[in-house]
């Protein structure tokens, strides 16, 4: 209600029992709330205008699990993606990243209770290579180091028990893309 005061200044006079409103409980929207924990929010980073029919009908099929998806545009560029169980959605989640005509698509996990139109995905998870590192300090050590100064490392490519040696280490970074990328960095 102070949100609305504060939008429509002093022309705005409530009742009391406007003022008062009501509480819904969670358990009281029965099947609207189902899935909920399972959701996401979908943005395009793009200048380009994005046909909902095109996105949902591109990601319904390729997001589809063994319930099926649900997708919604709730904003400009911006979808709310719901799944029936957290085996799809981790799936979906586990894929990044995804792109729509040539642009990312950023994936935000949301909660319950979340107004999920003010959500404003800004991480995605990439896979990332390390060129240039000598063949003896291709560790799992020296790929979270340099990994670390790019962004949130979640994973490092190694066949288990042995270290990294190849042409180059791969590192599974979350990143922030509204800050500008790394061009390299002095080791």
């Amino acid at each position: 209600m102070e949100e609305l005061e504060r939008r429509f200044g002093s022309h705005l006079r409530l009742s009391e029992k406007e003022r008062v409103g009501i509480q819904i409980a969670e358990e009281e929207c029965g099947e609207l709330w189902k899935g909920s924990q399972f959701t996401m929010v979908a943005r395009v980073l793009t200048n380009r205008v994005v046909h909902r029919e095109g996105f949902i009908g591109v990601f319904s099929r390729l997001w589809r699990g063994v319930n099926g998806v649900s997708i919604k545009e709730i904003g400009d560029r911006r979808f709310l993606v719901r799944f029936s169980n957290k085996q799809d959605k981790l799936r979906v989640l586990d894929m990044e990243p995804w792109t729509y005509r040539e642009s990312l698509v950023v994936l935000a996990e949301t909660r319950s209770g979340t107004n999920v139109r003010e959500v404003e995905p800004c991480l995605s998870t990439l896979w990332v290579q390390l060129h240039g590192i000598p063949p003896f300090n291709m560790t799992t050590m020296i790929a979270r180091k340099i990994g670390s100064l790019v962004g949130r490392v979640l994973k490092i490519d190694q066949v288990e028990g042995e270290e990294c040696i190849d042409r180059f280490l791969r590192v599974r970074i979350q990143l922030d893309v509204e800050q500008p990328l790394m061009r390299g960095a002095f080791i």
